[in-house]
């Protein structure tokens, strides 16, 4: 088969499958495959094998299984993180949180970090890249992401598998800079109406209790004496829960409240300041 038609016919396949970037996918799924663009050989012939390989993974992505666990890597910021079962898929909107994370501490020597939920590692692990003598510890609950998030860190940041319930008590009072975190956050009503794709990622780090509030109050409430003061807090967000999240971190008494908005245009991002 010519490498146009078969990148055609399995774009063709995505598209009728519902999959809204199935041209840009199926040139992914090429690439992944064979390591070359489609645009330089149009006439290029694919062998059997190739082209089977090609068919099974378009078959496969045509029944919303995720393409990044395919392919077992995706790009996150400035990194390539290991993903598969059991991870949170990294997403481009998360970024905001990593470019806030960053602003907050890039003027604080040795500046310690602690990323809650952690699961990859692509925020806590993106902040170290981008600020090498920072400390970061990355804390995950889940056996299946703590391993993809200790194959990501290569001990470049220290991992710890932990309930984020509780592990504030064996973390010293005001010697953190920043606390960040993408816990999670639908909730069970709306996770019944979840994409489908998005079934195939672990229920625990998408779907919270409280009305998908519960993380955010513990965590404020519990992690808040670890802070310096003047040290900060910057949480991920649903996008209807950025008045919840901010009437909850003003309520334990936090200060300079913000909102931040994803290159989408929805409330993405919460962060504030500790005063005590």
């Amino acid at each position: 088969m010519v490498a146009v038609e078969l990148v055609k016919s399995i774009t063709e396949k995505l598209l009728k499958a519902g999959i809204e970037d199935g041209a840009a996918e199926a040139r992914m799924i090429f690439r992944h495959i064979t390591g070359k663009n489609t645009v330089d050989f149009h006439d290029t012939r694919i062998d059997e094998d190739t082209a089977i390989k090609i068919e099974t993974i378009a078959d496969k992505r045509a029944e919303k299984y995720p393409l990044q666990y395919i392919f077992g890597e995706w790009g996150f910021y400035t990194l390539d993180l290991k993903v598969g079962e059991g991870v949170l898929i990294p997403r481009p909107e998360t970024e905001i949180i990593v470019e806030k994370s960053i602003e907050l501490i890039k003027n604080t020597k040795t500046a310690q970090v602690l990323d809650l939920c952690a699961g990859s590692g692509a925020i806590g692990l993106s902040i170290f890249d981008a600020l090498p003598d920072t400390n970061v510890t990355c804390v995950e609950l889940s056996k299946k992401a703590f391993a993809y998030l200790e194959m990501n860190a290569k001990n470049r940041v220290k991992t710890v598998s932990a309930d984020v319930f509780g592990y504030e008590k064996t973390i010293k009072e005001n010697s953190i800079d920043l606390i960040v975190s993408n816990p999670p956050y639908v909730t069970k009503d709306e996770y019944k109406s979840l994409e489908k794709e998005l079934y195939f990622e672990p229920e625990m780090a998408l779907v919270a209790d409280d009305n998908g509030l519960c993380f955010y109050n513990y965590i404020s409430d519990n992690y808040k004496k670890l802070l310096k003061c003047g040290g900060n807090i910057c949480f991920e967000i649903g996008a209807n829960q950025a008045k919840d999240v901010t009437d909850i971190l003003t309520s334990y008494g936090y200060i300079n409240c913000q909102v931040i908005k994803d290159y989408s245009g929805h409330d993405r991002c919460v962060w504030a300041q500790n005063n005590n």
